[in-house]
């Protein structure tokens, strides 16, 4: 008798004491429990062909897609520095020269972020997650204007639509993709 137990991706088969009934890994000879010795209960048997590693393998387009959406987010990056260093430049250096130095610090944070993704660095990754969560937040509260938006304006209001529901959907592709990539 054993059951399979599935937690995100660490998907491992447990047993039953026979004291105590209690589950307990596959792997396990003493009972954590009540102590009694299980290495006589039978286990489960794997599949031929397969091994603890392959269950717990991503899928093979997990990785593409993370790098491709790391890629995204340098590209984000750059087209924002392009905007700062655009408006660096214009002709109203009064109003334009705040927005220009937003636009650049927007540019290099996204452009790290990118970078750090590609590189898996942990904390980064954290970021991340928690900027994908307020992006979604963001998205689905805006999604009611932007429909009005597209109503009222037109062809452009219809592509501001397209991008809010496309940065959600990045969004919550890229939350999977951390979890899984872990």
């Amino acid at each position: 008798m054993y059951a399979v137990i599935c937690a995100r991706r660490c998907c491992f088969k447990v047993i039953a004491c026979p004291k105590c009934s209690r589950q307990l890994p596959d792997w396990a000879q003493v009972c954590q429990f009540c102590q009694a010795d299980v290495k006589a209960v039978p286990r489960p048997v794997q599949p031929k062909g397969q091994n603890r590693a392959s269950i717990m393998a991503p899928a093979a387009w997990i990785y593409p897609v993370y790098y491709i959406i790391s890629g995204y987010f340098v590209l984000g990056g750059i087209f924002n520095l392009i905007q700062g260093i655009s408006l660096l430049n214009s002709k109203d250096q009064n109003v334009m020269g705040m927005f220009a130095y937003i636009f650049i610090v927007i540019a290099a944070v996204r452009i790290l972020l990118g970078i750090g993704l590609a590189a898996k660095i942990e904390i980064v990754r954290g970021i991340v997650n928690v900027f994908c969560w307020i992006s979604i937040a963001q998205g689905l509260l805006s999604l009611p204007a932007t429909i009005g938006l597209a109503i009222v304006i037109g062809p452009i209001g219809w592509v501001g639509l397209v991008v809010s529901i496309f940065n959600v959907i990045s969004a919550g592709l890229m939350i999977y993709l951390l979890g899984e990539t872990d």
